[in-house]
């Protein structure tokens, strides 16, 4: 077994490197696949590298396309250091489950690493806050073309926070572009946040996945793939894939879980994602796709199989998402959710306004299958059905302000039994505003007076063109032709090629009934 050197060797090692590189800045190329303080070895010239340096593996063989570390996570206190390797591949850097892999204490700057596998690291904290299981950055950190996997971190019982079993970043930004986190675990901390990534102060998410990051803590968590946790903070995901993320506490009273896939301190911005597959579970769950405690947006995004669960005696919220502040619903679909109350969505305290977007299949263990909101919620064209909620409101519960809903479909759910009931208010009756709409049941609301009642006739959710699943209107509905595009929109759910409005009228819901001709590459002969 490999021993660690003597102080006096280390220091004159340290040295050795040091003077080699003394008034270098720039590409420090690493040569040596070993950790045993040699010159040319990775721990070596990090240890020696400069504010702007380049350590530069790109070039670098090894034996297992691996460097095992030996003697502890590799640091540098160099400000805007970059770490680039010959790829994700190529090569990977290996904690062994002993340590943390690579750090960065640079109060300035961004610690950038690119084409590498990061692997096997694990933090362990007797107590306070512990961050950051492989990548740990005291600033900003970005990953570029980077593979984390199977990282672990913990803190004893009293640990104040553990956060990013994958990579951490505490006084800056977290960016990553075409990077994979995978397979991480946090547990043993009071509160748990971004098993996956954690971002402080905020997180851009650009062609990435996140995938099977599972999280456990005694009273608190957010996060169970990606989490941002100041208020102010943005966290924005980008065609990217965040996926089978889980998040657990302990039961008793003022314990929470919130977001299995994402959580949001601040504002999310979700953009042409897939957010499946993630579970949230707790005395009080909220959000088992998302969670935002500010404004979130969500637009052109897959939210679907994701599960808000509560522990004997608690509640759940928001089987897909659970926003805070503003809620925005752009060319999505939301389905086969599940919470005790709002199993697609549930907007908690503001504004919910979904534009050219489905809510489908989504289940309550309550009430509010499809979607809970407190405040003002606004529908346009767009569709709500085969939603289930317990006992009631199998589509959509209003709250105490106001419901607009306009050329929108809102039908085929039920209650148990299966009773119809596209809306129930539950307890004091309102209006719904609008016009051109098609509702076939509702409790406690008055309707306006142009409401179709008729069966919409819709097609099972499928790949019908886009980047979302629709529901395709069979050729005989009513609601073809008997819509209105009042906001002037140039598309139905699924973008571009498929006009808001074709024939007479625009069709009432997501879906625009069109021909058209699809001809594939290789298909098409002139």
């Amino acid at each position: 077994m490999q021993t660690t050197p003597r102080i006096g060797t280390l220091v004159a090692a340290l040295s050795l490197a040091l003077g080699s590189n003394a008034g270098h800045a720039g590409n420090l190329p690493v040569t040596s696949c070993l950790d045993d303080f040699g010159a040319g070895t990775l721990r070596l010239v990090m240890f020696g590298a400069a504010n702007g340096d380049i350590v530069d593996l790109s070039q670098l063989s090894c034996a297992d396309s691996k460097i095992t570390l030996a003697h502890g996570a590799i640091s540098s206190s160099a400000p805007n250091l970059s770490v680039i390797g010959p790829g994700q591949q190529a090569l990977t850097i290996d904690g062994a489950g002993l340590s943390r892999v690579l750090v960065n204490t640079a109060l300035q700057g961004t610690f950038s690493i690119s084409g590498l596998t990061i692997a096997n690291g694990h933090f362990h904290h007797s107590g306070g806050t512990a961050l950051g299981g492989c990548i740990y950055g005291r600033y900003r950190v970005a990953l570029d073309h980077v593979t984390v996997d199977s990282c672990t971190i913990d803190g004893a019982v009293d640990a104040d926070v553990v956060a990013g079993a994958g990579v951490a970043a505490l006084g800056g930004p977290l960016s990553l572009t075409a990077s994979t986190i995978s397979n991480c675990s946090a547990a043993q901390g009071t509160t748990i946040a971004g098993v996956g990534a954690f971002g402080y102060f905020g997180m851009s998410v650009v062609d990435s996945t996140i995938t099977g990051n599972t999280g456990t803590a005694s009273a608190h968590a957010i996060g169970g793939c990606l989490a941002t946790f100041h208020n102010a903070s943005q966290l924005q995901v980008t065609r990217s894939t965040v996926t089978g993320c889980t998040l657990i506490t302990n039961g008793g009273a003022g314990n929470y879980a919130k977001g299995g896939g994402i959580g949001a301190a601040g504002g999310l911005t979700v953009t042409s994602s897939v957010i499946s597959g993630n579970t949230v579970t707790s005395s009080e769950a909220h959000g088992g796709g998302m969670f935002a405690a500010g404004n979130a947006t969500f637009d052109g995004a897959s939210i679907h199989d994701n599960q808000s669960n509560e522990l004997p005696g608690g509640s759940a919220f928001g089987g897909g998402i659970d926003v805070g502040g503003i809620g925005q619903i752009n060319y999505s679909t939301i389905d086969h959710n599940h919470s005790r109350l709002g199993g697609g969505v549930n907007a908690s305290a503001s504004s919910l306004t979904i534009v050219n977007s489905t809510i489908s299949s989504n289940t309550a263990l309550l009430v509010c299958g499809g979607l809970y909101a407190k405040s003002t919620l606004s529908l346009m064209n767009s569709t709500v059905a085969f939603n289930v909620g317990a006992s009631a409101g199998g589509g959509i519960c209003p709250g105490t302000g106001a419901m607009s809903s306009q050329s929108s479909i809102v039908a085929k759910n039920t209650k148990n039994g299966g009773a119809a009931t596209d809306i129930d208010i539950g307890v004091n009756a309102i209006v719904v505003s609008g016009s051109y709409n098609l509702i076939p049941v509702r409790v406690g609301v008055t309707l306006p007076g142009d409401t179709l009642h008729d069966d919409p006739l819709l097609l099972p959710l499928a790949n019908n063109g886009g980047s979302t699943r629709t529901h395709a209107l069979d050729p005989t509905s009513p609601a073809i032709d008997k819509g209105a595009n009042p906001t002037n929109l140039i598309s139905d759910q699924r973008h571009a090629g498929f006009l808001r409005a074709f024939g007479a009228h625009a069709d009432i819901g997501a879906f625009e009934s069109q021909p058209f001709d699809r001809i594939f590459a290789g298909d098409f002969e002139p």
